[in-house]
This record gives structure tokens, sequence and C-alpha cells, in this order.
């Protein structure tokens, strides 16, 4: 995995493979952000703004609201960046999926009662949509059906 791999919060602890244990501000991979007096005024903040959308698209968090807006600024990543990060987040979500519905499998064959499952279905259908939409936003991204302004 990519930039994701360091701040991919996975359930029940775990963290990817390669990840660094949470806490902390630490930046992606151990680099530390640039100082604010290295970085002209004039860049400082689409720097800020650009960092922030590429941890609120590589983060599966609950809820999804830091996301969302991540992708109404979108374009600032460009077309390149947004795809790889998004399928970096398709592919956690699939490892999330996988997980669920092994824990949904072992929960029926020790006979728990589906109400008291029901939590863990319905994140699963959640998982499920929001990985299946943003594969086909990243599949748009790449067939230059989802267009960037040209400033990129």
């Amino acid at each position: 995995m990519g930039e994701a791999a360091a701040r991919v919060a996975l359930p029940q602890g775990r963290r990817a493979r390669g990840a660094r244990p949470r806490g902390g501000r630490g930046h992606r991979a151990g680099r530390q952000p640039p100082a604010p007096h290295d970085v002209p005024p004039h860049r400082r903040g689409r720097e800020l703004l650009v960092a922030w959308i590429s941890s609120a698209i590589t983060v599966v968090e609950n809820p999804y609201f830091s996301f969302s807006l991540a992708l109404g600024e979108l374009e600032a990543l460009g077309p390149e960046r947004a795809a790889r990060l998004l399928t970096e987040r398709v592919t956690v979500l699939d490892e999330h999926i996988a997980q669920m519905r092994d824990s949904l499998e072992q929960g029926r064959n020790q006979g728990a009662e589906r109400i008291w499952m029901l939590a863990h279905e319905h994140r699963l259908a959640t998982l499920t949509t929001e990985r299946d939409y943003i594969a086909s936003v990243v599949h748009d991204i790449k067939s230059k059906e989802l267009t960037w302004p040209t400033s990129h």
C-alpha cells in the first residue's frame, strides 16, 4: 500500500501491513510536513488543503464526514493522485469487507441470533456500497469520464 498504509484504522485495533502505531500527530510515512517558514506563503494554504484531503480520502472511519468533505475538494489533488488515493481506499475497504464477512460467518456458524448481528450486517452493507461507489469514481477518473479543470 502507498500513502494510506500508515493512517488506516482497521477495526478491533488492527493495523494495515507496514503501518506505524497510532498516536501523536505524525505525518505520512514518518515524514514531517515542511515547516511553515519553508513554504512560501502563497503555497501554505494549498499544501494544507492537499494534505487534509489526502488524509480524509485514505482513512476509513466512521463517521464519513471528513471523507465527504474531501470528495467535495478532490479537484485540488489532480486526477492521477486522486485515482491513486481512492484506489488505496478501495483496497482497504476490500480488507474491511472480508473481515466483516468472516466475522458474520463465524457468528452464524456459532449459532448467534441474527438480531445480534444486525449492526455488523449494516456495516457490511455500508462498506460494500462505499467500496462500489469509490471504484466507480476511480473508473470514471481513469476513463476521463470525470474531468478536471484544465489547470491540473
